[in-house]
C-alpha cells in the first residue's frame, strides 16, 4: 500500500506541474490552454514509455537484443 501511496503522489505532481506549465506558457503563446497541458502530459507520457528501466520501449529492445545473442552464442 506504501507503493500505492507513492504512486497518486507523484502522479498528482506531474498533473500539478504539467497543468500549471501548460497554462503558464499559454498565457505567452497565445495558445489554448488545454491543448498545451494535453501536448505536456503527452510528452510526460512517451518520456516515460521510452526510458522506464523495467517495462519501457528502449529496455524492452536491449532484452531482446540479448536474448538473441544468447540464442547465436548456444547459451
Amino acid at each position: 500500500s506504501e507503493m500505492c501511496i507513492r504512486d497518486r503522489l507523484l502522479s498528482v505532481l506531474i498533473g500539478s506541474v504539467t497543468c500549471f506549465t501548460g497554462a503558464y506558457l499559454s498565457f505567452f503563446i497565445d495558445g489554448a490552454t488545454g491543448g498545451i497541458i494535453v501536448v505536456l502530459q503527452t510528452i510526460v507520457f512517451l518520456g516515460v514509455f521510452l526510458i522506464a528501466p523495467k517495462y519501457g520501449y528502449i529496455s524492452a529492445r536491449l532484452k531482446i537484443r540479448k536474448a538473441n545473442k544468447r540464442i547465436e552464442n548456444g547459451f
